[in-house]
């Protein structure tokens, strides 16, 4: 959870791995690799003449099998322990009917990602608007989407945040997200201020 721009999360866009690797303080959770180096990974743990005694696939493999990523602040790991700690609500919720807690965290998981969204886009949604005083309707469509992403996200944790941004800004729905409606001439040509604007504010045009 993260910025588009994130180095790790363009890397595993790219889907070319030349190293098979693992996530620090991630276990198990995800690996990054070619189809080979996995296969070779799954042999080689299939292989291990202890594996009953191992407790996970990291520890069945041999020590150099994986390259290890230190720095992935991009990537939020849910494992038990977490949710433990930071997710109470959750894991009680899990209690005797796992499913249910699994629809929880899913539900849980997905506002965290909105939030996430919501927080990288500081500035707000613009919705550009060609020639408002004939074309208004053109853009309600684009608009609409705008006050979806805006509305703060159903949780049943409002106030969480992501593990991996634990210092997050929850949505508060007395304060929501600014829409913004700037004029333009035409698809070629933007106000000046949305040519040179940062990263921080989300644009969408019909």
């Amino acid at each position: 959870m993260g910025p588009y721009e994130d180095q790790t999360l363009s890397f595993l866009r790219r889907g070319e791995y030349p190293l098979l690797t693992r996530y620090d303080e991630m276990g198990s959770g995800i690996f990054s690799g070619s189809k080979s180096d996995i296969t070779a990974a799954v042999k080689a743990a299939l292989a291990n003449p202890n594996l009953k005694d191992v407790k996970d696939f990291v520890g069945a493999v041999p020590k150099d099998t994986f390259e290890i990523d230190p720095s992935h602040d991009s990537l939020a790991f849910y494992q038990t322990k977490i949710v433990e700690q930071k997710y109470p609500q959750i894991a009680k919720g899990s209690e005797g009917n796992e499913a249910a807690g699994l629809q929880l965290l899913n539900k849980l998981m997905i506002s965290h990602l909105h939030q996430t969204w919501q927080n990288i886009f500081t500035q707000g949604i613009s919705v550009g608007q060609p020639e408002p005083e004939h074309m208004s309707y053109l853009i309600e469509p684009a608009l609409q989407l705008a006050e979806y992403l805006a509305q703060c996200p159903d949780s049943p944790m409002p106030a969480s945040c992501p593990p991996n941004r634990p210092k997050c800004k929850p949505c508060v729905a007395s304060s929501p997200m600014k829409i913004s409606t700037p004029a333009f001439l035409s698809e070629y040509i933007r106000p000046l201020y949305h040519r040179n604007c940062s990263t921080s504010l989300y644009n969408v045009y019909t």
